[in-house]
């Protein structure tokens, strides 16, 4: 159960977040890395370039987020 629960949130977590650009994929890597952190994330952006959704996705892949992967 616990590798279903895992592939769920690593398959879903990151589903939303679409682009094809280099820079793009590049950070999309690294949101799995950054959700193991302890430490604050800052995300920053213009309006409508999806802060919120990568917040979210940093939040279902981190240790501390419950069982549901979106609301």
């Amino acid at each position: 159960m616990e590798n279903l629960v895992k592939h769920l949130r690593d398959h879903h977590a990151l589903a939303k977040l679409i682009g094809e650009s280099p820079a793009f994929l590049k950070a999309i890597e690294r949101v799995p890395l950054i959700a193991k952190t302890e430490s604050p994330v800052l995300i920053t952006g213009e309006t409508g370039t999806g802060k919120e959704l990568a917040a979210r996705a940093v939040h279902y892949l981190s240790p501390r987020a419950p069982f549901r992967l979106w609301p």
